[in-house]
């Protein structure tokens, strides 16, 4: 469903794209001016957007609080999720002024899934595995914006209002008996609501035509949710804290828009006296990573865990990027980089089941480390508009990623003395090493708004319908090696604001955020399938700093 909104979404926006290229094409070409006064933001409008978002819920450990030990890790859901979706609504712009206020309505479909260890209260008592899922969110919102250039193409707004989003959770006693994992699994789904808030900024391309940027936060309140326990016959419930996070790059047609009145849409692209325009330059990116993977404890259920690793880094990255400009709007672009993890550590939980005692212990082992990455991205695309700087383009590219994760020592968490106990694994001794290997199809859109002569703001948002994965766990100790198979899906978005410091020289300073995971994955120990279904995950966020150089050829 994700897939074919995504593509009915484009599809729409290509079409209208391609009527306005014939309309501009008709028009005489006129040198830059402001628009007329009988030019404004008034009217209604519709849309379409494609972004990328993080559900998140924290949970309180009731468990905990009745025995008085609290938490000893997890109770904190994380959701990555791809999402894409329409908007409309009605804009005012206040006469003689450059305010602007209106209403607008959202409706997005999400592909989102996460997992983490919750109730562990004692390494002796049996913990869960608390899985989060949203397919929809909604919102009804109130926007306040205010123009920030002479041509008035350029809205900065707020916006708030009512927020809606399904969120369905499920907790599984981990390592149950095989026989009895679905009589040890409950949930609920409820439709969370709560309050939006939401900045960004609107460029009008052209009169009818306007890119945006924007970040909204969903604050969804609280309520209760079922657990495995009860208390003197009595089930026990706990808090849930949801909330939702997403970046979003949209598109919106104006109705009963002035083409007569928006004279400077008409001015020539800067880059028409060249047959090519190359960009290339350099990045720097600083980022957190997380990789995650869940181990099943048999085929009856795999949200019954007996191991799960998870990795957190913080990573320094250089890349080196280029893009060539056709003057038929057809574009190539790609990046390539290597990194280095600064900081890492492991968190290794085990579930050990009944042939370690009666009860069922828990163990959860902290190891320092180390590791690195490649990765690289090329797309091809073409604009739809290119005007003046500004432009609206649609993509479809590849993406590779690879990651080694090094954990080196361990130190026990909780109770149990037998696994990484004191002086039994030296801190710098390797003990476990992840490599893993991520390869996607990227679709998207992407959009450059010319916030004044020299101030770009750009955006790219991709949704990745094919996640192929291959990793190997070595577990150096044991003389194990684990073999990792699977496929699902993504999302990858970034944004920069770019500064051009001469005609052909620029600098910039951006974000990004990435997410891959598995909605089926497969396992083999020392070469011999088990039939158990894994679930893997990775996310990489951070900040960069870039600088670039432009020149043309041909003309």
């Amino acid at each position: 469903m994700f897939a074919r909104l995504l593509a009915g979404a484009l599809t729409a926006t290509t079409l209208a794209g391609s009527a306005l290229a014939a309309d501009f094409a008709a028009q005489p070409v006129a040198e830059p001016s402001a628009p007329s006064s009988t030019w404004s933001w008034t009217g209604a409008y519709l849309g379409a957007h494609l972004g990328s978002g993080l559900v998140s819920s924290r949970l309180d450990n009731p468990v905990g609080a009745l025995l008085g030990t609290g938490s000893l890790y997890g109770d904190a859901l994380r959701a990555p999720a791809g999402l894409a979706g329409i908007q409309g609504g009605f804009n005012w712009q206040m006469p003689n002024t450059n305010w602007v206020l209106g209403v607008e309505g959202e409706l997005a479909l999400l592909v989102a899934h996460g997992t983490n260890t919750c109730m562990t209260s004692d390494a002796l008592l049996v913990s869960a595995n608390c899985e989060l899922h949203s397919h929809i969110a909604a919102s009804l919102a109130g926007r306040a914006g205010f123009l920030i250039d002479p041509d008035q193409r350029a809205l900065v707004y707020g916006k708030a209002g009512i927020a809606l989003i399904d969120v369905q959770s499920t907790a599984t006693l981990n390592y149950s008996d095989a026989t009895a994992v679905a009589s040890n699994s409950v949930g609920s789904t409820r439709t969370a609501t709560g309050l939006l808030l939401g900045l960004g900024v609107e460029y009008a391309l052209t009169s009818a035509i306007s890119l945006k940027l924007e970040y909204d936060h969903y604050g969804l309140g609280s309520f209760k949710v079922p657990t495995n326990y009860t208390s003197f016959g009595q089930p026990i419930l706990a808090t849930s804290r949801p909330s939702f996070d997403a970046v979003k790059v949209g598109v919106n047609y104006h109705f009963g828009a002035n083409d007569a009145a928006w004279t400077n849409a008409t001015s020539p692209n800067a880059s028409a006296s060249s047959v090519l325009e190359f960009e290339i330059g350099s990045r720097y990116w600083y980022s957190a990573g997380r990789f995650q993977k869940d181990l099943g404890s048999g085929v009856a259920n795999s949200s019954s865990l007996f191991s799960r690793l998870t990795f957190d880094d913080q990573q320094n990255s250089g890349e080196i990027f280029g893009k060539v400009e056709s003057e038929q709007n057809v574009f190539l672009r790609g990046t390539i980089s290597m990194g280095r993890m600064s900081t890492s550590k492991l968190h290794d939980e085990d579930w050990l089941g009944t042939a370690e005692g009666p009860l069922i212990p828990y163990s959860n082992t902290l190891s320092a480390g180390n590791g690195n990455s490649i990765y690289a991205i090329a797309d091809v695309g073409y604009d739809l508009i290119r005007q003046n700087g500004n432009r609206l383009g649609l993509f479809a590219g590849y993406s590779y990623i690879y990651e080694r994760h090094n954990a080196l020592g361990c130190i026990q968490l909780t109770s149990l003395p037998d696994i990484c106990g004191p002086g039994q694994v030296a801190s710098g001794t390797l003990g476990i090493s992840e490599t893993d290997r991520w390869n996607a199809l990227r679709l998207g859109v992407s959009g450059d708004i010319m916030l004044t002569d020299r101030l770009k703001l750009s955006a790219d948002a991709a949704y990745l319908p094919v996640v192929g994965f291959s990793g190997t766990d070595n577990h150096w100790l044991r003389n194990l090696v684990i073999q990792e198979r699977g496929h699902g899906y993504g999302t990858q978005l970034e944004a920069v604001l770019s500064y051009a410091v001469t005609d052909d020289f620029s600098i910039g300073a951006g974000a990004r955020y990435w997410a891959l995971w598995t909605d089926y994955g497969s396992v083999a120990f020392n070469g011999a399938s088990s039939p158990q279904n894994l679930s893997y995950k990775m996310e990489r966020s951070g900040v960069f700093l870039q600088g670039s150089y432009k020149f043309g050829v041909g003309g």
